[in-house]
């Protein structure tokens, strides 16, 4: 007995050693982490090979290896281990430490389903309350193990610390022990991300998402109305859209004439590229793909600039935000985010100071059938778009398209939805990205594509809500194209104004959505180009028209109105950043009115 009581007294100590609650602080408030029960990541002095890295486990520990997993960082590798619990990788964790050809580790960090989200690394983001307090982040410093402090390429507020390897206390918690002084807007670990990429040209026949006939069973004229808005403005290439993604194929033939110079936010310096991961050649494809030159696809902004960004596929947080602030900083207009991530007060300040200076921003609502939109889609100052089928249906196991496992999310911070399933566009050259005959889903059912499809610098493949975002980012800078004086907050009211309300869903008024009725499964509804581009329009001259609906007229400078008549109850809406000079004869019938801004 006594030695069972012994026994049970040291696994209880082992447990007390290793007990720690692992949050950070999210705008004030503690954001809880569970961590994986059987995956670490692990930093070796190089590029450690997978037969050496079997070796070092089987040496450091009695854990049976399960997987080794790269990441974007060469030395660092994701480490799972079969039989273990959340204790032995805590443990492990804090044994594997300047161990070898082992400089550090770190526990992995899950969702609710098991899924990893996230890592620690050693590294800490802390943003300061002003310039003059970086004598307060020295000091402040003094009692950790802080082996580097750089300032943030882009912000004077912010600085990246790393945290030493020999420290007892890891990134996590310096971080929260420097926010909890009071003294700084916000200190954060660095957390890696594991990115869920939530992606008469010879295949415009098949992009049903611009035009639908049918295609696939849907229904006929369930589409964007991109062909129509075609008609007005095919993108103005003044107008720059930054896919923030995986990076872009800088030398495929239906995108290179559209590409400006783009930035690797890993510091990598491959301005752009993608480095083998096809989503975000994919998803500029969709956006911009160059239009009417007798290749491949047509994008929705055919005519406007992409501004290619690479983060990777496991990027830390400040990648993302630098991302973001990189692309601010040259003249994005617009920002595409096809990926679902954890939130971090990092990406939240570049988000904020994205939407300040003017840019527009779109991201991808998620494709886990969720009642609840993915972040950063769920930031109040982000465009949420959710999926559709070709049938006019949000996206589900059970929609029409027959692709059974996986459905769009939705509710309260859904903004809009577009087509998201089998959506034609370009692809990584070659063998590398995805396979044009195979697709993203490959057990998940739906329509077969016939086997003649054999262009490996496309798929038709492309599917989720990483396929829909890149088109409302194309609208909007359709939108812009048209009238670029307009503001973020502007683009975002006409593209949730100007929605098509899709048959089977009821949309209701709510003080919540101030941009027109709304739905808790489609959002506004289906995005429509074309009535966009429409409400945009700018005129100087109004002259020699009989009102019967609801108009709005847009002046490009003064606006010149003459010999109206406004009848049926209807409201004539006039809008110009000059003058507006209204001249006889001018009739409004009762019941009808007139608005000036």
């Amino acid at each position: 007995m006594k030695k069972l009581f012994i026994l049970l007294l040291m696994v209880s100590s082992l447990s007390c050693v290793y007990a720690q609650d692992y949050f950070i602080y999210i705008k004030g408030e503690k954001r809880y982490f569970e961590v994986s029960p059987n995956k670490i990541l692990v930093e070796f002095t190089d590029d450690t090979d997978t037969s050496t890295i079997k070796s070092i486990v089987k040496e450091n520990t009695s854990f049976q290896l399960s997987n080794i997993s790269k990441t974007d960082n060469k030395k660092m590798k994701l480490i799972s281990f079969q039989g273990t619990d959340k204790t032995n990788t805590i443990g492990l964790v804090k044994q594997w430490k300047n161990k070898g050809h082992i400089l550090t580790s770190n526990v992995v960090f899950v969702n609710q389903n098991g899924e990893e989200t996230a890592a620690l690394t050693d590294q800490i983001v802390v943003r300061l309350k002003q310039e003059s307090d970086y004598p307060i982040l020295q000091k402040s410093i003094e009692s950790y193990k802080i082996s580097n402090i750089k300032k943030d390429e882009f912000d004077n507020l912010t600085y990246l610390l790393n945290v030493d390897y020999s420290s007892e206390k890891d990134a996590m918690q310096i971080a929260n022990e420097l926010y909890e002084t009071g003294l700084f807007e916000y200190a954060e670990p660095d957390l890696m991300l594991f990115i869920k990429y939530a992606t008469n040209d010879t295949f415009f026949p098949l992009q049903w998402n611009l035009s639908n006939t049918g295609l696939y069973g849907g229904t006929s004229g369930i589409d964007i109305k991109a062909v129509q808005a075609w008609t007005i403005t095919t993108g103005s290439s003044n107008i720059k859209i930054a896919i923030l993604d995986s990076g872009v194929d800088l030398t495929h033939p239906d995108l290179k004439n559209n590409l400006l110079p783009g930035y690797d936010a890993t510091g990598g310096g491959n301005n752009g590229n993608q480095s083998g991961v096809g989503h975000g050649t994919c998803c500029a494809g969709i956006a911009a793909a160059q239009g009417n030159n007798s290749l491949g696809v047509a994008g929705v902004a055919y005519n406007c600039r992409i501004l290619p960004i690479h983060m990777g596929s496991s990027p830390l947080s400040s990648y993302v935000a630098n991302g973001l602030k990189w692309a601010k900083q040259n003249g994005a207009r617009v920002v595409s985010m096809s990926f679902s991530t954890d939130e971090t007060n990092d990406i939240n300040q570049a988000i904020s100071d994205a939407v300040s200076s003017g840019c527009v921003l779109v991201a991808a609502a998620g494709n886990g059938n969720a009642s609840s939109v993915s972040y950063p889609a769920s930031s109040p100052n982000v465009i949420a778009v959710g999926a559709i089928s070709p049938c006019g249906q949000r996206k589900t196991p059970i929609s029409c398209d027959g692709e059974t496992c996986w459905g769009s999310n939705y509710g309260a911070n859904l903004s809009v939805v577009a087509p998201g399933v089998l959506i034609p566009t370009t692809d990584i050259q070659g063998r590398e990205g995805y396979n044009p005959t195979i697709p993203i889903y490959p057990n998940c059912g739906g329509t077969k594509i016939s086997s003649d499809f054999t262009d490996q610098d496309y798929t038709v493949w492309f599917d989720g809500t990483s396929a829909a975002c890149p088109q409302v980012a194309g609208i909007a800078a359709l939108i812009l194209s048209v009238r670029p004086v307009l503001t973020q907050a502007q683009v975002r009211q006409v593209i949730e104004s100007t929605c098509t309300k899709l048959s089977g869903y009821i949309f209701s008024t709510n003080s919540s959505y101030p941009n027109g009725t709304w739905n808790n499964e489609v959002g506004y509804g289906l995005v429509n180009a074309y009535a966009a581009v429409q409400a945009v329009q700018c005129i100087n001259d109004y002259i020699n028209q009989a009102v019967t609906s609801n108009t709005t007229v847009n002046g490009c400078t003064n606006l010149n109105v003459q010999n109206i008549t406004v009848t049926n109850n209807s409201l004539l809406q006039l809008n110009a950043p000059g003058d507006i000079v209204i001249t006889g004869p001018f009739e409004i019938q009762a019941g009808s009115s007139l608005q000036v801004k």
